[in-house]
């Protein structure tokens, strides 16, 4: 726990870069053993690691290419140069996508787009820019927000889904999820809409119009075979990705993130019309976002030692003696230890470390188990603050993790004790919230 509150406030305070102090699990477990070195080694090589990658080496040719300045002229031109129009639209297109597809793919794939679009109509330096940083967390926390409405939201729904499945001895059925997520996702939604309308962005609208911006990509050179290739290579890899359902059966390693860095390696050998590699291994060297893939993992290595050195338990043992005095102040606690420990570490490990600890908790105190992991699920969704999880990608682009925390820490209050209100009016007035049809 001392690790965790270590990088807590180094991702704050940042006294080194973000990415250094993701490396912090692998010293202190080199130093005191909490867990199985290769369960803190594997984390820095992930599959949402290689699917950053991938990404990343795509994403690197639109830059090269110009595909990237089309793609903004055509979002502009479409949405508008609104700044709040802009925040709006993303925020709601990342939390819609992110309830039926993975919120690490959204995440990813809308945050190269939209920096491309940002760039273009002059935004492009993240850390002068007031308009850029804003865009980012819309994407992000409706990534977030949105995984939380499905099972197909995130690796840490599928958590709780074993769990459930487990203790009723059945299959849980998706349609008994969105039900009973609803309210919450509703909730947090408006909410989290709110704040993003209210904060101030620094002006009204981008430079330009509408018509500025049709008339520029109707402008614009054909597009040469480069560009073409790393646009098909983005869409394909976002279309299998979307799609694996489809095929999973026949080919079950090909996971998002191994498709998109397949497409990404695929840059290096495919020719451009001077029949010269699409990008160089030098360019990749110079210009990958080694941070970013180094800042995701640490929040999973610090994970694997929570999980690993018995801190889960010893954790769930000391609130287990507390004296609840009521239903309420229970799920308040339990949303915001959830909260906290999702911020510091990630999502995915959060729900492996605090289910068993929920379920231990409500079973001592002869509550019904249902209704707490639905509570304990939608808690999971509500991480604002630190770069950990997908709120790693939006910092590899440059926006400061002080800035995330600061915009974070009010949202956060408000939305832990919202999701704790409509908990304990679920239980309290809905009967059927802690019963499957399964």
């Amino acid at each position: 726990m001392g690790t965790v509150l270590w990088m807590g406030i180094w991702w704050v305070m940042m006294p080194v870069a973000p990415a250094i102090t993701a490396f912090i699990p692998v010293a202190v477990n080199a130093l005191f053993s909490l867990t199985p070195m290769s369960n803190v080694i594997s984390c820095y090589s992930a599959e949402l690691v290689f699917l950053l990658a991938g990404s990343d080496l795509i994403t690197m040719v639109w830059n090269k290419t110009g595909v990237d300045k089309r793609i903004a002229a055509k979002t502009l031109s479409l949405v508008g140069t609104s700044v709040k129009q802009q925040v709006l639209v993303w925020f709601l297109l990342a939390t819609l996508m992110s309830a039926i597809l993975p919120n690490a793919v959204i995440a990813t794939v809308l945050c190269s787009i939209a920096m491309s679009m940002l760039r273009f109509a002059g935004e492009g330096d993240v850390k002068s820019s007031r308009v850029t940083p804003l865009v980012l967390l819309a994407i992000v926390w409706g990534a977030n927000n949105g995984g939380m409405l499905t099972p197909l939201g995130g690796a840490m729904n599928l958590i709780t889904v074993s769990y459930i499945e487990e203790l009723v001895q059945g299959e849980l059925l998706y349609s008994d999820w969105t039900v009973r997520m609803l309210p919450f996702g509703l909730a947090v939604t408006v909410v989290t809409a709110a704040f993003l309308m209210f904060m101030d962005c620094g002006r009204k609208s981008l430079d330009g119009s509408k018509e500025y911006f049709r008339e520029l990509y109707n402008g614009l050179p054909k597009m040469g075979r480069a560009g073409m290739f790393s646009l098909i290579a983005f869409i394909l890899a976002t279309l299998l990705s979307f799609t694996r359902q489809l095929y999973q059966a026949w080919i079950p390693g090909l996971k998002p993130g191994y498709i998109f860095f397949i497409f990404g390696m695929l840059m290096f050998l495919l020719r451009d019309d001077d029949n010269e590699p699409v990008i160089t291994w030098e360019q990749a060297e110079a210009d990958l976002m080694w941070g970013l893939f180094f800042l995701f993992a640490g929040g999973t290595a610090l994970g694997a030692i929570v999980n690993g050195s018995g801190a889960a338990e010893a954790f769930a043992a000391l609130i287990s003696r507390i004296s609840f005095s009521s239903e309420f102040i229970l799920i308040l606690i339990l949303v915001t230890l959830n909260v906290i420990l999702s911020d510091v570490i990630n999502n995915t490990s959060c729900a492996a470390v605090t289910i068993p600890i929920v379920i231990g908790i409500v079973q001592g105190l002869r509550l019904p188990v249902m209704p707490y992991l639905w509570i304990a699920t939608a808690s999971y969704n509500i991480s604002y603050t630190l770069p950990t999880s997908i709120r790693a990608i939006p910092v590899g682009y440059g926006l400061e993790p002080e800035y995330m925390f600061r915009r974070g820490l009010l949202i956060t209050a408000v939305q832990i004790l919202l999701v704790s209100t409509i908990g304990w009016l679920c239980i309290r007035f809905w009967p059927a919230f802690g019963v499957l049809s399964a």
